[in-house]
């Protein structure tokens, strides 16, 4: 899977290049291809094991591999609460199985891992168990409601990141508590956030079929 993570590492270097300069001559279809392309080989990856029944599958394994599932789809789509739901299902079942250990060599991982989580399930009946562990995962590090919404970043700028994220997890974090938001986030608070009795998992066909063939862009 190394190959994997290195095609990934590079796409969102180039993915930053181009969300930065309006002028980048990269061609956007050929973006969007290679996304899908790189979440297809992730699905495979997360299929390795599913099938055979000889060894228990790596919890942790499955866990970065659907964060990496819903951080692409975050990366490169505006409306993605319905493109992630199952993903975020997945994860929470997964770390459900490793939350509490195997990450002590990793804690910047684990708190990447749970904010992707909790930018899928925010404002689903999912987003509780996120937002709890979030709030502990970043507590162990010293992170507290005080702290500086930018010092948070420079830990999460050492993982995988987007600058496009800055600002939804500046507001995500302050409405967790983790972080002090700041003029932006507040903002983004105070426009409100659909609560977690208003998106119903009977929504999520839904929402999917209008993307698909009723989004006016296409």
């Amino acid at each position: 899977m190394y190959d994997l993570l290195t095609n990934i590492v590079v796409f969102v270097g180039d993915l930053n290049v181009w969300n930065d300069d309006a002028n980048c001559p990269v061609d956007p279809i050929e973006m969007q291809k290679h996304v899908c392309l790189l979440v297809y080989r992730l699905f495979d990856w997360y299929k390795l094991g599913e099938e055979g029944r000889v060894s228990e599958r790596n919890p942790v394994d499955q866990c970065v591999c659907l964060a990496l599932v819903i951080f692409l789809t975050i990366a490169y789509n505006q409306n993605y609460t319905f493109m992630v739901y199952a993903a975020s299902q997945r994860l929470k079942a997964a770390l459900e199985k490793c939350i509490l250990f195997r990450w002590a060599n990793a804690p910047d991982l684990l708190m990447w891992t749970l904010t992707m989580g909790g930018l899928a399930t925010r404002g689903t009946d999912g987003f509780e168990f996120f937002r709890k562990y979030c709030v502990m995962a970043f507590e162990d590090q010293g992170f507290s409601a005080a702290t500086n919404a930018e010092e948070v970043l420079d830990r999460m700028r050492k993982c995988l990141w987007l600058t496009k994220l800055d600002n939804d997890v500046k507001s995500l974090w302050a409405q967790m508590g983790i972080c002090k938001g700041d003029e932006f986030a507040l903002e983004m608070l105070e426009s409100g956030y659909k609560s977690p009795d208003q998106i119903k998992k009977e929504d999520i066909v839904g929402g999917l079929t209008n993307e698909r063939f009723f989004n006016k862009k296409s």
